[in-house]
């Protein structure tokens, strides 16, 4: 997506942008994933085959772990191998809330919304939590890339 886009603004593939987008990119697969396992519900009965209704909801969910486990590991590996500076490690500050987004994503759907859940977001949970991780960690690899290109500028 960010390759993508990088592309068709300067006509050149740059296999260094595409490297330092992929965890970025994995974000919208993260949100996507969640509001597919939200609505395998309805999914699965009406024949909608979706890749979290193939997977069936407990590898559906820890797919996305997975997911998020691998954005952060490719943080590290930037970053070890001198491909990234490490002001991009300020991303780790987002990892705080996956205290509380692993134990949503270990456990199956409530039947219901908890008491301080927003009322205009149920029945969206899975993806939900996803969006506020993805809003986190993006915003802070942002400005960790914005620390790196300051670090290879100045």
């Amino acid at each position: 997506m960010v390759g993508g886009g990088y592309v068709s603004i300067t006509g050149v593939w740059e296999w260094d942008v595409v490297l330092a987008s992929i965890p970025y990119a994995i974000g919208p697969t993260i949100v996507l994933f969640g509001k597919h396992i939200d609505k395998i519900p309805w999914d699965s009965v009406r024949g909608v085959r979706t890749l979290p209704v193939l997977l069936g909801h407990k590898l559906a969910r820890f797919s996305v772990l997975a997911l998020i486990l691998f954005q952060f590991l490719m943080l590290f590996a930037l970053v070890a191998f001198d491909f990234l500076a490490w002001p991009v490690l300020i991303t780790l500050l987002g990892a705080t809330f996956l205290l509380k987004l692993f134990p949503v994503y270990l456990r199956d759907t409530p039947a219901q919304p908890p008491a301080d859940y927003p009322s205009n977001v149920w029945p969206l949970w899975y993806s939900a939590h996803a969006f506020v991780h993805c809003r986190r960690f993006g915003i802070l690899y942002m400005l960790g890339l914005l620390g790196h290109l300051y670090m290879k500028l100045g």
